[in-house]
């Protein structure tokens, strides 16, 4: 469409300058025919009858220009003006700083496939960083030709509801306000410390950890593992590990194997246990205890101890103890214990030591000899330990004792290293060590 010419007079038009605009506005073309020589004048008058008054070519306005002195010089259609598309602008948006959902697992350094941490749990310590809120982004305004100005899409600002657990800090960072786990549903993202896992723990959902307290209204099956800094309650029965701060509910039973292990820092209770091995920091409450290794402050069998070992810092009390078939069955008292944490945390310190030692100089007598220091250290170390153990159990044994309300025969009772083998049944037995003569003493109390 012609809408805007210019040109020089004399006898007439001689020179033909035709400016036309594109449908949308966002381009112009000149178009020139041969005639009497022009100039700038005459090609601004075209562009103004054309309405164009924005995104002008310099440089083709220059060529133009320049050519129009040429009686001769045509053109067809050249763009002497474009106009602008707005620029988009960005949405704000939350970003968090972990794989969301549940994760196929983990390729390991041998090339093969961890099924276990499948991070179904995000668990984070107070403090930590969990995200960031991204500040939403403007966009720039475009224009045609004639100058009508185009807005950009309009942006939203990223509002997440941020719960208790969570705080916002200066540059837009999410920070944790308390050890848990990452809940975070649509623009909702907290720090919760107590987590319901609806359904067992097995291949589907991998290893679960997380600081806090968790329930798990399934199974525990192996070897899959259970852990929490806080209370752990398993509404079903327990194959694999779990590991737990504070105290630990089983309703049904537990099942050992030998990758499996079960310890609570605080008490412990569970229906029975078969062929495995707990600790307990409190006190362990069972119903039946078959071929099972025991460790606790305090231990309470309801029901029935069959084979396996017993092991409490301050008492133990069984119902009964041992089979009418003479089943092996050890029962202590006064012993100090050390959870297995403890015992994996020392020896992990151990192998720093050794593996940390590095040569002073070139000679390996140098290196032996660093080696030597470091090893002589970790056994004066173990003696100071053991030095300790053996003070805490002078200390446990005055007040050490074991009851039983039935004991077959082959039942082992044992409080600081003095023994008693129980070779008849025997009904209402309480144990304890003589403070005088440092015997094991024995009285009958109600079954």
């Amino acid at each position: 469409m012609v809408v805007g010419t210019g040109g020089r007079m004399n006898d007439g038009w001689v020179r033909s300058i035709t400016v036309t605009l594109s449908a949308d506005r966002m381009a112009a073309f000149v178009t020139v025919r041969p005639g009497d020589a022009a100039g700038a004048g005459e090609l601004t008058r075209a562009l103004e009858r054309a309405g164009v008054v924005a995104g002008i070519d310099a440089a083709a306005l220059e060529w133009l220009t320049r050519e129009l002195a040429d009686p001769s010089f045509e053109v067809e259609g050249a763009v002497i003006a474009c106009g602008s598309a707005p620029e988009a602008g960005e949405n704000g948006r939350v970003e968090l700083l972990f794989a969301a959902g549940i994760q196929p697992g983990h390729l390991r350094d041998d090339g093969t496939f961890d099924f276990h941490d499948r991070e179904l749990l995000k668990p984070v310590a107070a403090g930590d960083v969990i995200g960031r809120v991204w500040p939403e982004r403007a966009g720039k305004a475009g224009q045609l030709v004639d100058g009508t100005r185009l807005e950009p899409s309009p942006v939203t600002e990223a509002k997440p509801t941020l719960g208790e657990g969570t705080e916002l800090h200066e540059g837009g960072e999410i920070r944790a306000r308390r050890a848990g786990v990452v809940s975070a549903k649509g623009a909702s993202i907290d720090v919760v410390d107590r987590v319901v896992h609806e359904g067992s723990v097995d291949l589907r959902s991998g290893d679960l950890h997380m600081r806090g307290s968790l329930v798990v209204q399934g199974d525990v099956l192996g070897p899959f593992c259970v852990e929490a800094s806080g209370d752990i309650e398993i509404r079903g029965s327990v194959e694999g590990s779990v590991h737990a701060g504070g105290n630990l509910q089983i309703q049904r039973g537990i099942r050992g194997s030998l990758a499996s292990s079960v310890t609570a820092e605080g008490d412990l209770s569970a229906q029975q246990a078969e062929y495995a091995e707990l600790y307990c920091g409190g006190l362990l409450r069972l119903g039946v205890g078959v071929h099972a290794k025991l460790s606790a402050q305090r231990v309470e069998i309801s029901n029935k101890l069959r084979g396996g070992v017993t092991q409490a810092e301050r008492g133990v009390l069984v119902r009964e103890a041992g089979s009418p078939q003479g089943v092996q069955t050890e029962v202590e008292a006064g012993v100090p214990l050390e959870s297995p944490v403890e015992r994996a945390q020392r020896a992990l310190e151990r192998a720093k030591a050794v593996r940390n030692v590095r040569p002073i100089s070139r000679s390996e007598r140098a290196k032996g000899e660093k080696l030597g220091r470091v090893q002589a250290a970790l056994q004066a170390a173990e003696i100071q330990r053991l030095a300790q153990r053996e003070h805490r159990r002078a200390e446990l044994t005055t007040g050490a004792f074991i009851q039983i309300g039935v004991a077959f025969p082959g039942v082992i009772v044992r409080i600081a290293g003095k023994q008693f083998v129980i070779e008849h049944e025997t009904r209402g037995s309480r144990f304890s060590l003589d403070r005088e003569t440092r015997e094991l003493r024995f009285h009958k109390v109600a079954p």
